[in-house]
């Protein structure tokens, strides 16, 4: 009859032999006490310090035991949710090593605290699909498949395109349907930022204090909760020089080891400095760009952004979202979304179809303006707005036609 057992693993072992998609793998432990068929749940930390270790979401089966070798084989049997802490009422021999025998009550409770069976992927993106649709928004199935591939593929995506076409809001709804929007950071971008103390905050050289900003301490929570995922939105990225800014998560991406994928705050000649003067400074040196860490960057591509440079675009996939279109105006589901907010709230106050036509003008033709080439467009809305009884609309319509023929250019504006 098989046994249920807790196998302590290092925090190292962990990070190079476990993970959802590596259905097999062999482990070095004192096995005496281990039988095939035996059922094995992975906790991640030194046993002499199991308080701060959490139960892994997998359970495991040992397929072979090699005695001489000392070494398990275990085959990866079901995939849970979410990992969770050692249920406290568990009570552990330390004398048993980096092994510990479960009780059938108490593996079943351990298990009971990761969140249930990880869905199989197509049914988690068609969760996720119905999510983001019942909060107002519609990707179709192509795009929303190819962000989440990109995000399995790297951990760096760019969203580029018009305004408001619901590039933010892909990063932040897909978080949220995974469970993580307790774990979501939209950081927007501002112009000035021509370094990365904008993300990383600086050292008081005097005093020792670091003063941080929300991407290093976002960078900090991911660093300690190595078993969720964390999203960070950079949005408008292209506002300022990427490159400039973000240039260390750029360079730690590429790095396959920890030590590669460090981020510096501050140099060891200060670091050593600080220690003469027997002053400790509140964050470490540097940081860890940790595997659990997903960037989503949004660009808008207008006259008010800068150009993206191959180092950039080299770290990424770049997604278009260009084709959220009403006669070519390319109008985005923030201003579709406010004009249904307009009309929910003109009830009662205006007939539905003024109410229309008012957020038709308002919200859609001052967005027209060009030469000849938008004259089929004008005649398009022109008839829209004439079989649909849009006066208000139609008539200002009219107005920048005759500029139009007149001037040889036209906008909304009088």
């Amino acid at each position: 009859m098989s046994k249920h057992y807790l196998l302590f693993l290092p925090p190292d072992i962990i990070h190079k032999n476990v993970s959802y998609d590596q259905p097999r793998i062999n482990v070095n432990v004192a096995v005496a006490q281990l039988q095939v068929d035996d059922k094995i749940l992975l906790v991640r930390g030194d046993f002499l310090h199991f308080l701060r270790g959490n139960l892994l979401p997998f359970v495991y089966t040992v397929i072979y035991v090699n005695r001489g070798a000392g070494t398990v084989t275990l085959q990866l049997e079901q995939t849970h949710n979410q990992a969770t802490p050692l249920p406290k009422d568990i009570l552990l021999d330390m004398a048993s090593g980096n092994i510990y025998l479960l009780s059938a009550s108490d593996f079943t409770q351990s298990i009971k605290g990761m969140g249930g069976k990880r869905m199989e992927e197509k049914a988690l993106l068609e969760h996720i699909q119905s999510y983001i649709r019942a909060h107002g928004y519609y990707f179709d199935n192509e795009t929303l498949y190819n962000y989440h591939i990109c995000l399995k593929v790297r951990p760096f995506i760019i969203l580029a395109g018009l305004s408001g076409t619901g590039k933010s809001k892909l990063s932040q709804l897909y978080a949220e349907a995974l469970g993580h929007k307790q774990h979501y950071l939209r950081l927007p971008v501002r112009p000035n930022w021509n370094d990365d103390r904008y993300l990383l905050g600086h050292l008081n050289t005097i005093t020792g204090e670091y003063f941080t900003e929300p991407a290093v301490e976002f960078l900090m929570e991911a660093n300690e909760d190595e078993d969720n995922l964390y999203f960070f939105c950079l949005d408008e990225m292209n506002l300022a020089h990427v490159e400039y800014y973000f240039s260390q998560f750029l360079s730690a991406m590429e790095g396959e080891q920890a030590e590669e994928r460090q981020i510096r705050l501050y140099g060891t000649r200060m670091q050593k400095l600080l220690e003469e003067q027997d002053k400790t400074p509140t964050l470490p040196a540097q940081l860890v760009l940790p595997d659990n860490l997903f960037f989503t960057g949004t660009i808008n591509v207008d006259e008010t952004t800068q150009s993206i440079s191959d180092k950039v675009i080299d770290r990424a996939n770049t997604l278009e979202f260009f084709n959220v279109d009403k006669a070519d105006l390319g109008l985005g589901y923030r201003v579709l979304h406010e004009i249904e907010v307009y009309l929910a709230n003109s009830k009662e106050l205006l007939a539905p179809l003024v109410a229309f036509d008012l957020q038709v003008k308002q919200r859609i033709l001052p967005r027209i303006r060009g030469n000849e080439a938008i004259s089929d467009m004008i005649k398009e809305l022109q008839n829209y707005c004439k079989q649909n009884k849009l006066e208000r609309s139609q008539k200002r319509l009219q107005e920048m036609e005759k500029r139009l023929k007149r001037d040889g250019y036209t906008n909304f504006w009088r």
